[in-house]
């Protein structure tokens, strides 16, 4: 008569159980290291969605100002007159490192700045902000430079990895054309 075995032995359970563990450690850890990347590129996108909205916004604002002062670092002003030539009102750009660019005073509605304050895990840092003549040298005509502006914006990105802390630098630049260079022409 044959002797059946029935059920597993100590040694069995024990490798099973080994390697049911090894599995679900490998499992945790995927999961974690995926949540952490989904999170750092949630984080990205909206440092691009803030940088996107502001320089979107100066453009409007300089295309349609009739004049566009870039001679204080870290400001722009577009003053915007009446018909008859007088400033009727002005539209000041000017940034806080830990609450973004702020307009006339305060933050843009649509923007959405995570500043330093209100997010300890994550939040942004303005390191530039910038304008300068797009055209710069001998022989430019000067209506030329004043008509075509470069404006920098450097924020910085800081965020948590289980006990550090992470920075990540963001540059973005956006040639704005001023209401001069729609009117421009040389008449040389």
């Amino acid at each position: 008569m044959k002797k059946l075995n029935k059920g597993f032995t100590i040694v069995e359970l024990m490798i099973s159980i080994m390697l049911a563990s090894v599995v679900v450690g490998a499992l945790v850890y995927v999961v974690g290291e995926s949540n952490f990347y989904l999170r750092k590129q949630m984080y990205r996108e909206n440092v691009k969605k803030y940088a996107d909205n502001v320089l979107n916004d100066i453009f409007l604002s300089a295309i349609n100002a009739n004049d566009v002062n870039i001679d204080n670092d870290g400001q722009i002003i577009c003053s915007f007159s009446t018909s008859n030539g007088s400033t009727d009102s002005l539209k000041v750009y000017d940034y806080r490192i830990n609450q973004g660019i702020i307009v006339d005073g305060r933050p843009l509605e649509y923007a959405f700045f995570h500043d330093k304050d209100k997010n300890k895990n994550y939040y942004m840092q303005v390191t530039t902000f910038k304008a300068k003549s797009a055209f710069d040298g001998i022989g430019v005509d000067s209506d030329l430079r004043e008509a075509v502006v470069d404006v920098f914006l450097g924020i910085q990105l800081n965020y948590n990895r289980g006990g550090q802390k992470v920075n990540e630098s963001f540059p973005f630049q956006k040639t704005i054309f001023t209401r001069k260079a729609a009117v421009y022409s040389d008449n040389n």
